[in-house]
């Protein structure tokens, strides 16, 4: 049968020193391993998030991509122009993607439409795509 012990700390939790001596030695930051954020990652079970809630998250290295479907300009077209947001030069609209707030292009179209793009970044399949239609990419 087995036997069921308490801890031995246990029976000193009510007292002033609680296993630890005297109580000098565990007023301080050392006795619980230091303040704050101290001991990031030093330890695999331990592991903290680098999120700071009053800063966020701040990489400098990342870029804002914010893509936009071909077929959903496409379909919108007339909408867009009426706005003001798609310009028309002779019988092609020409769509900037700047000032409709997205800078990159992404979707495939199945036919060809009388219009030229202007975009910062293009996706690669995208890209091929609208060549092989006959769409001017500027």
């Amino acid at each position: 049968m087995v036997v069921r012990r308490r801890k031995k700390y246990h029976k000193y939790k009510g007292e002033r020193h609680a296993r630890r001596g005297y109580n000098d030695r565990n007023r301080n930051a050392g006795i619980r391993g230091g303040r704050g954020k101290a001991g990031y990652g030093k330890m695999k079970d331990h592991k903290k998030s680098i999120y700071i809630p009053a800063k966020g998250f701040n990489n400098p290295t990342t870029k804002e991509i914010k893509a936009i479907n071909i077929r959903t300009i496409v379909e919108n077209l007339d909408n867009l122009y009426k706005k003001g947001l798609v310009t028309k030069e002779g019988d092609k609209y020409i769509i900037d993607l700047e000032k409709l707030g997205y800078n990159k292009l992404i979707g495939r179209l199945t036919k060809p439409y009388p219009i030229v793009v202007k975009a910062k970044y293009i996706a690669e399949t995208t890209k091929e795509n609208l060549q092989s239609l006959g769409i001017e990419i500027e």
